[in-house]
């Protein structure tokens, strides 16, 4: 899904797992998205002036965060990875 105001586009990714339930895996990395997600959120409504730019970097530095505490899981792989930010 996906939306436009004032010249900006934005995509609304959903996920859920095609057998109905997350592998311990899936859950880990799901969880882990979904809180840098949720921080992200919360730092745009925080002031209303905080540029997209910061926002993207607080995302970078979150996922890295979230990746490194993920000690040895599929999670820390996923989000760790120089190419997961450009997914």
């Amino acid at each position: 899904a996906g939306g436009s105001f004032g010249g900006d586009s934005a995509d609304i990714t959903r996920t859920w797992p095609l057998s109905g339930t997350f592998t311990p895996e899936q859950r880990d990395v799901y969880s882990a998205v979904l809180s840098v997600n949720e921080a992200c959120i919360a730092a745009a409504k925080g002031d209303g002036g905080t540029s997209i730019a910061s926002l993207h970097h607080l995302s970078l530095r979150l996922t890295h965060e979230v990746g490194s505490s993920s000690s040895g899981s599929s999670s820390e792989q996923l989000l760790a990875s120089p190419s997961a930010s450009r997914r």
